[in-house]
């Protein structure tokens, strides 16, 4: 995959803002208005609270966003040997303390630390579910979106690992093209 290719991907990542959103209305919701004990209601207060924290995964959408731009930026400054330029994009790549790829590598770990307990939260709840309400309303939870939603969510995480190999893989390439 060329430098293009990975920024036209980048740009196509969801918006997990609004994928997490519609998982609260489509899920979370209805499962609460069902909720009847202390334990299950703390449950889905956690699990609210686990999804308005994974909301920030977006900004590692915008930050692999910035990358893929300037990673274009690197590769034309190379072209056209423009070496102001050039050392400006990558002391961002490397030294940027919002856009450092260091740090974007333990921010994307991060994440998908956070979005593994947020699966493990909805699984347990999933299953309390499944387990204690009647067919009927067991039929119109279980019913919704919330499973595609969901998984989209978790496809976005793992796309976001492998954009992010491959812009490093594609910056150490344009660095190595300097020498």
């Amino acid at each position: 995959m060329n430098i293009k290719d990975v920024k036209k991907e980048v740009n196509q990542l969801s918006d997990i803002e609004s994928s997490l959103s519609t998982f609260a209305v489509s899920w979370i919701r209805p499962v609460k208005k069902h909720a009847k004990d202390a334990t299950f209601k703390l449950k889905i207060k956690q699990l609210r609270h686990a999804v308005e924290e994974a909301k920030d995964g977006q900004i590692i959408n915008q930050k692999l966003k910035t990358l893929a731009h300037h990673l274009l930026d690197l590769r034309i400054t190379t072209i056209t040997n423009d070496h102001k330029t050039r050392s400006l994009v990558m002391h961002r790549f490397l030294h940027d303390p919002f856009l450092q790829i260091k740090q974007l590598i333990a921010d994307v770990n991060a994440y998908e630390q956070q979005v593994n307990e947020l699966q493990e939260l909805y699984l347990k709840i999933h299953h309390s579910v499944t387990e204690t309400l009647p067919l009927e309303d067991k039929i119109s939870i279980l019913d919704s979106k919330h499973q595609f939603t969901f998984q989209n969510i978790l496809q976005t995480v793992q796309k976001q690992k492998q954009l992010l190999k491959l812009i490093g893989t594609h910056f150490l390439k344009e660095t190595r093209a300097l020498r």
